[in-house]
């Protein structure tokens, strides 16, 4: 007796979910930029950076590309705690390829940085590293440098 009820109320959801809310699972690419104790660390490092976009896509991406991104920025000065993001907004993305497997990644608009890398898939993945220091325009008022990487990828939501 209870299954039947039970089968109608899961339809009931799942025919609701689909005929009320616009499809926000789909998948997301990020692009992610941070310096951290654990990564290539120098006893002059004195900063944690981390860059963070986001950006709903449908097909696979490969440089040439460019789109508008969520991006949120921190810089706080090590051993302090993470301030809330010292940038935050839109920019525009974009995917260059240069000479082999080499690309370039700028973001310009809310935040303004170039990342340099290579391409380690066929769908827009990308790594390298960086250096925040002084001239890197992440706000806040904490001063020094530190190294870190940074990489782009495609995740896939489990919904």
């Amino acid at each position: 007796m209870r299954a039947p009820f039970l089968l109608i109320a899961l339809l009931a959801q799942l025919g609701c979910r689909d005929a009320t809310k616009p499809n926000v699972y789909g998948p997301m690419y990020s692009l992610v930029a941070y310096t951290s104790s654990f990564v290539n660390t120098a006893p002059t490092d004195s900063l944690l950076c981390q860059v963070s976009t986001q950006w709903p896509i449908t097909e696979a991406i490969a440089p040439p590309w460019s789109g508008i991104v969520s991006v949120r920025a921190w810089r706080w000065k090590r051993g302090d705690v993470a301030p809330a993001a010292t940038r935050e907004g839109r920019a525009l993305l974009t995917l260059a390829r240069g000479p082999g497997d080499s690309v370039r990644v700028t973001l310009e608009g809310a935040l303004n940085l170039t990342f340099n890398g290579r391409s380690t898939g066929p769908d827009g993945r990308a790594t390298g590293e960086w250096t925040c220091d002084a001239n890197t325009a992440l706000g806040g008022s904490a001063t020094g440098d530190a190294r870190g990487i940074w990489y782009i990828e495609r995740e896939y939501p489990i919904d």
